[in-house]
């Protein structure tokens, strides 16, 4: 077997094992939010981590598909010079679009919470995704940068970090907490994706010259240019999936005024 072939079959199992690691920690997360919030908590906290993905995908403009095509070809064409202006550029791109993703929905949380839950009251949970939309935005960009520069064990090992910080965090704030705890369960899924990969990311790739500085926004532009298409086809999935998650609660509330109007009569 070559050494390319071993690469390849190594990097399939980084993934593939880290994948499976996170796929269990999921489960048993959503087993713990059954046995303390029930039903309802389940239902609530799905509809709110699907807003939060699909204002990720429509804030982030894609820059997080774009990153790794554009950082594998700079580091193919330019070398190290032009990999630390994409990095440059992507952390640029990153902060505008999460800042501005993550205020425009604590700006319209209100008309959120009335379309997407049909409750103002919770206009409130829904401002605090902004947050979680911003968090999202920042670590997607980070696991991409390091999928384009060809890190597959360092995304394993952001992938799994994560997932056990974001594990550990659930357990105690929803045993501590309860239903108060929902918020901060929510938060801790992106915060816990961000931490791993600045932790893992700290030193990889090169450092930015003065050179690289100065391209750093002709590169971000081209990464929201490389990105857009690419956000639109994820924004309609995302999308799609929040919508139908939105007619299931609208569903569920009339059921239940349409049960308790039965039985006061």
């Amino acid at each position: 077997m070559s050494t390319s072939h071993r690469r390849i079959l190594s990097a399939i199992s980084l993934l593939g094992g880290s994948s499976a690691i996170g796929v269990g920690l999921s489960i048993f997360r959503t087993k713990l939010v059954a046995l303390m919030l029930g039903p309802a908590g389940i239902g609530f906290i799905g509809l709110m981590q699907s807003l939060v993905a699909a204002a990720s995908a429509l804030g982030g403009l894609g820059i997080a598909n774009a990153a790794p095509r554009q950082a594998a070809a700079e580091l193919a064409e330019r070398g190290e010079e032009g990999l630390a202006e994409v990095r440059h550029g992507l952390v640029r791109a990153t902060l505008l679009a999460a800042l501005v993703a993550g205020v425009g929905l604590f700006i319209l949380r209100a008309p959120v919470a009335r379309l997407v839950v049909g409750d103002p009251s919770v206009a409130p949970v829904v401002g605090a995704m902004g947050l979680a939309v911003a968090l999202t935005i920042a670590g997607g960009s980070i696991t991409a940068y390091l999928a384009g520069i060809g890190k597959v064990g360092s995304v394993a090992v952001v992938n799994l970090a994560s997932a056990v910080l974001t594990t550990g965090a659930a357990a105690g704030l929803l045993l501590t907490m309860g239903e108060r705890g929902i918020v901060p369960y929510l938060l801790a899924t992106p915060l816990g994706l961000l931490a791993a990969g600045l932790w893992v990311a700290r030193r990889r790739g090169p450092r930015p010259s003065a050179a690289a500085r100065h391209m750093a926004w002709a590169q971000a532009r081209r990464l929201v240019v490389l990105g857009t298409p690419l956000m639109i086809g994820t924004f309609v999935a995302l999308g799609s999936h929040l919508a139908i998650r939105t007619i299931l609660q609208q569903d569920r509330k009339s059921t239940r005024l349409n049960s308790s109007h039965t039985d006061i009569s």
